[in-house]
């Protein structure tokens, strides 16, 4: 018999299996946490600029309640005059009052409310609108060159540094800075009222009679007009003024008030020093030929005011015929003037 040789089955070497090291587990964190960084940054920024789009868009809306309000009563402004003065918001914890027109006084309130932003709360908290809210509202008079104009503001605390401010706009101006960094922002919108009826000047005083006929002979109603004439006598002629009073001196030539006085009549003296006190003439008018204090013991202040509380009374002076000029601290009122 021949021997068979035996064949073996070819057996296949396993390799062993080999793990991650420490290390690369570590770096693997290390990258993770870095894009994960990354992406909850990137996420926060979102949700922050999220905030402050809606917060814009509240403070759009509560502008423009007021807008709408101010559409329907143009003459707010001036139906309630302590309206245009008032910063609402946040800081306003008093009711507005306008006793004529309770309408006015209304939207007032409500704006108020809706910038505390009352209108929607979440448990306790009011959240209708964004974080401090202020809102502002100017107003411009109309003139003949342009009309009437509001110009309604609602300002804001944002999330990050405000990077353009309008400067123009006071509304919140500097109610928001923490520390160096100023978290203000504001929107501001203009609301012309135009006008069907043509601009009117204010009437003249010669249209209605009311500039006297001999101290405003060219009708310009001027506080400090001097009369044409020097030689005009009023009925009842002039009183000299006299020593012996308490409320003023006289040195015989020079008038001067101790205390502010008042004086009926037709009033005539050469010089006046007003030294600070106001002369007030009652039913007369009043002839002077300059204010001077020269001759008058101390103090001695070329400064005061001269009232005529009568329509028809008279301020004279014959400064041109001595080259003086009415000084600059020296106030002539006259019940005759519109401005």
């Amino acid at each position: 018999m021949s021997s068979l040789k035996r064949s073996h089955p070819h057996v296949a070497k396993i390799k062993p299996v080999q793990g991650f090291t420490l290390v690369e587990v570590l770096v693997t964190f290390v990258i993770m946490a870095v894009g994960l960084l990354g992406f909850l940054n990137l996420q926060n920024r979102s949700l922050t600029a999220e905030l402050e789009a809606s917060n814009r868009v509240q403070a759009s809306i509560l502008a423009e309640y007021m807008i709408e309000r101010i559409k329907s009563d143009p003459n707010i402004a001036t139906h309630c005059t302590g309206f245009t003065p008032t910063t609402f918001g946040v800081d306003y914890n008093s009711v507005f009052s306008c006793s004529s027109f309770t309408q006015s006084a209304a939207a007032a309130n409500t704006w108020d409310a809706l910038l505390d932003g009352e209108h929607e709360k979440m448990g306790t908290a009011d959240m209708g609108a964004p974080a401090q809210a202020r809102g502002c509202v100017d107003y411009q008079i109309r003139t003949n060159l342009a009309p009437a104009k509001y110009t309604v503001s609602v300002a804001w605390r944002g999330f990050s540094e405000s990077k353009v401010s309008d400067a123009g706009v006071a509304c919140g101006k500097d109610e928001y800075n923490v520390g160096s960094v100023n978290l203000r922002r504001v929107i501001s919108y203009d609301v012309i009222i135009p006008s069907i009826d043509p601009y009117v000047s204010p009437p003249n005083c010669a249209d209605d009679n009311t500039c006297p006929p001999i101290c405003e002979l060219d009708d310009s109603c001027e506080d400090v007009e001097p009369c044409s004439s020097t030689s005009w006598t009023p009925a009842g002629g002039w009183i000299t003024a006299s020593s012996g009073s308490s409320s003023y001196g006289y040195t015989g030539h020079s008038m001067y008030l101790t205390q502010n006085t008042t004086f009926s009549g037709n009033l005539e003296m050469t010089d006046l020093c007003l030294n600070g006190h106001t002369l007030t003439i009652n039913n007369g008018s009043i002839k002077i030929e300059e204010f001077n204090c020269h001759q008058v013991p101390s103090p001695q202040l070329n400064t005061g005011n001269i009232i005529l509380n009568n329509e028809d009374g008279c301020y004279i002076h014959d400064y041109l015929g001595h080259g003086h000029s009415i000084p600059s601290g020296v106030s002539i009122q006259h019940p005759s003037s519109d401005d």
